[in-house]
């Protein structure tokens, strides 16, 4: 053998005697655990690593629809999570009308059922699981300064309680939120959502409303949504639409005058004391070119967010683990892991991805004009079968089919 392949050889083996992880991921939220758990299913090293120490909060309307609530059971996280609150569908509420339409999941399924989890504990609960899973090493107050793709693998630059240290795996997993760096560095266009918006939450200890609904009140500065919580108390999610920073309105006070515009909730609410704190986030949705790159793949928000008017944030988050866990399972083993033999994950994350950040973006153009939200409110009511359609996109499994033209017609119309 010539002494040049030799050397090529030699220093081959040597990187792989390096590389400690088959896949390092960056961001242990909802998909980057239930990503590392499902890998490490597999057999696979994991290296799962997270700036933030957990358990930490994080700003989230906290319901997660029946699809979402199904793979947590599937993979055996369920039963950690006593603290959630069940509920059987959606109702949306005109403020100023009070114009009502239920989109119960009994529709589709007599026994599917969405949950409410604070934030706080689904994330806690994910990452130990993910932590106690044999082949994971779980890192947490670990930022990823830089990142370099080579032939053999991906090395990730790791800066962990004031040391400096390199990492070596074959796959890269971004699962980094909305505000990724890692679309840029792999030259991954972003196309942020037409509607750009903020949210404002905040927690009452006291909600006189119906807990087995989540409720969406529309207005045309935006919506409050409200997901139950267990010992009767009621989280609070302003979505609004642009008018300045967000932060502006992060404070309690300025929380409870834009209340005002929600007289129905407002109602619901009292009694309540007036919350401590008030947290905001931006922007809401966003979608991007393609959620792959060499040795690279976006889960989660970092692949593109839907706005949360619809709850199917962190349902997506769990169907993107999983589908990367499926894709995985060929590929690792195979070595295939450039940009072309990655890209079926785009794909087929588009099924389910795309048509709900369309519905969520037709629903927003709808509700912002109070004129339009009652007519296609009134539509919902009268037309079980365009029920069924928006519920199959935001509660189910599995690829949903989108609105026909004539669906969207029907809304707009409010026949």
């Amino acid at each position: 053998m010539p002494a040049n392949r030799l050397r090529v050889l030699s220093s081959s083996l040597v990187y792989h005697r390096r590389m400690r992880y088959d896949a390092v991921i960056v961001g242990a939220s909802v998909a980057g655990a239930a990503a590392a758990a499902l890998l490490a299913r597999q057999g696979l090293r994991i290296a799962l690593l997270d700036k933030a120490r957990f358990p930490r909060d994080k700003v989230c309307g906290e319901g997660l629809m029946p699809a979402g609530v199904g793979i947590l059971r599937e993979m055996g996280v369920l039963a950690r999570l006593t603290c959630g609150q069940s509920f059987q569908g959606i109702r949306f509420i005109e403020a100023e009308s009070g114009a009502t339409v239920e989109l119960d999941f009994s529709l589709i399924s007599p026994d599917l059922r969405g949950r409410a989890f604070p934030r706080l504990a689904l994330d806690g609960a994910l990452a130990e699981f993910a932590a106690e899973s044999p082949g994971v090493e779980w890192m947490q107050e670990t930022q990823a300064d830089s990142v370099r793709v080579n032939r053999s693998g991906v090395e990730v630059c790791i800066r962990r309680r004031g040391g400096r240290r390199t990492i070596q795996g074959r796959l890269l997993i971004g699962a980094n939120g909305i505000r990724s760096r890692l679309p840029r560095r792999f030259a991954i266009k972003r196309h942020i959502a037409r509607h750009r918006r903020f949210a404002l939450r905040a927690r009452f200890d006291r909600y006189r409303g119906d807990t087995t609904m989540v409720d969406v009140h529309c207005h045309r500065a935006g919506e409050a949504y409200v997901a139950p919580q267990p010992q009767g108390g009621a989280l609070v999610t302003m979505l609004l639409h642009h008018r300045g920073s967000p932060l502006g309105g992060a404070k309690p006070q300025s929380f409870l005058r834009l209340l005002d515009g929600f007289p129905r909730l407002q109602a619901e609410l009292e009694g309540s004391r007036t919350p401590s704190q008030v947290q905001a986030a931006a922007p809401l949705g966003q979608r991007l070119e393609r959620c792959h790159g060499r040795r690279l793949l976006l889960l989660g928000d970092a692949a593109g967010a839907v706005d949360p008017v619809t709850g199917q944030g962190m349902s997506i988050a769990l169907k993107d683990a999983r589908l990367a866990a499926d894709l995985l399972a060929r590929r690792l083993p195979e070595g295939r892991l450039d940009e072309a033999d990655l890209s079926d994950f785009s794909r087929r994350r588009n099924e389910y991805f795309l048509p709900a950040y369309r519905m969520a973006e037709d629903l927003i153009s709808a509700l912002r004009h109070p004129f339009l939200a009652r007519r296609t409110l009134r539509s919902l009511n009268r037309n079980l079968d365009l029920r069924r359609k928006i519920l199959a996109q935001a509660a189910q499994d599995g690829p949903p089919a989108a609105l026909a033209w004539t669906d969207k017609l029907r809304l707009v119309m409010g026949f």
